[in-house]
């Protein structure tokens, strides 16, 4: 009895600093939130560094306390509370920087947050232990990775790290998000920044070729094409599937742009033709998703969403007029002939000038 008794007054404990530990640390987000609507002063910011603080210390006390009796679902909990208090550390660090950058002091705090988040997960061992708190703690780790990613993307900090330390750190960042995402949407995101950090890696290497075309340079950034190729094609499914007309139509032609990039390295009339013709191929993908738009019962109630499909489709007649009129241009040089039987699979006779022309009209 008298263990029992101490275990619960020991879980009643931990409870009440658990509740002051978020009492202080809404509080403090409660000032960040006003700071952000108004003007920034040393004053408030100090304020709320001093309530974290206080929440800091009670959810320490309290992770140490459900420890000791071996709760494991509120111990991750008490976890994955300081998990957020080391964001919002990491949000205040943002608000003080002057630098642009995803800074030395935000990294920090936000990896202090991952470590949070990882110790919960373990302390828990599996899903068994407590579903709804597992999933809890998997969507914010998953949230943080995507954030952390997303910010070195942004706001790469250049004073810390050459580019490819950055990408590096992107790709580690998003691979690890894409592990711990539960929600499609977030996922396609994902695979989205990842096809768009590839394509922008490709371009820089179609730079350097200028001064540097190696055999290893020429790998590399086929390489990077190749990766950029696969998250596209990912999003896209993914945002298909989400039925996201606007955002499936972005990356289709996004990765239009990706093989449009490279026609700056074909020598050859006939391989700038296949290009382009490839090129055709990846922008008529869009037939099935106009198809949708076409026949849609209700029309979309979100203005930006409207706003954003119309610039879609307006997009996509400007590129395929352009791509047309490219193989008009190497058609009538020649580049028309002996294209391969692979290519044909969404025009009739594309190796024919005429009916390339007669398309170029029709758009």
């Amino acid at each position: 009895p008298g263990d029992l008794a101490h275990l619960n007054l020991t879980r009643k404990l931990a409870n009440t600093e658990n509740e002051l530990g978020a009492f202080y640390m809404n509080q403090a987000k409660a000032l960040v939130d006003q700071i952000q609507e108004t003007d920034l002063t040393s004053a408030a910011i100090a304020g709320a560094l001093d309530l974290l603080a206080l929440s800091k210390k009670y959810l320490q006390q309290g992770v140490r306390k459900f420890d000791l009796i071996n709760d494991t679902a509120n111990t991750a909990l008490l976890l994955s509370n300081t998990g957020r208090l080391h964001r919002l550390l990491g949000h205040i660090a943002s608000l003080q920087s002057e630098s642009g950058e995803f800074g030395r002091e935000e990294i920090s705090e936000y990896r202090a947050a991952v470590d949070c988040y990882q110790r919960a997960l373990k302390v828990l061992g599996s899903a068994k232990a407590s579903p709804v708190t597992w999933d809890t703690v998997q969507w914010e780790l998953c949230s943080t990775l995507y954030t952390m990613g997303t910010l070195y993307q942004d706001q790469p900090p250049l004073s810390l790290h050459t580019r490819d330390q950055l990408e590096k750190l992107v790709t580690e960042m998003m691979g690890q998000a894409l592990k711990y995402c539960s929600d499609q949407s977030r996922a396609a995101i994902i695979h989205h920044r990842l096809a768009s950090l590839y394509h922008h890696s490709y371009r820089h290497f179609l730079q350097d070729s200028d001064t540097n075309n190696s055999r290893d340079m020429a790998r590399d950034r086929n390489n990077k094409m190749k990766l950029a190729d696969f998250h596209y094609v990912k999003a896209t499914s993914t945002y298909s599937s989400l039925d996201m007309v606007a955002q499936t139509i972005r990356t289709v032609l996004e990765r239009a742009g990706l093989v449009e990039a490279s026609l700056v390295t074909l020598k050859s009339e006939v391989g700038r033709y296949k290009a382009n013709l490839q090129v055709l191929d990846i922008i008529t993908e869009t037939k099935t998703l106009l198809g949708k738009i076409l026949s849609r019962k209700e029309e979309l109630t979100d203005p930006t969403e409207v706003e954003e499909e119309e610039k879609m489709v307006a997009t996509i007649l400007t590129r395929l007029q352009a791509t047309l009129l490219a193989l008009i241009k190497s058609g009538a040089t020649g580049g028309g002939g002996g294209v391969g039987g692979k290519h044909k699979k969404s025009r009739p006779d594309s190796n024919d000038p005429g009916v390339v022309k007669n398309l170029y009209g029709q758009a």
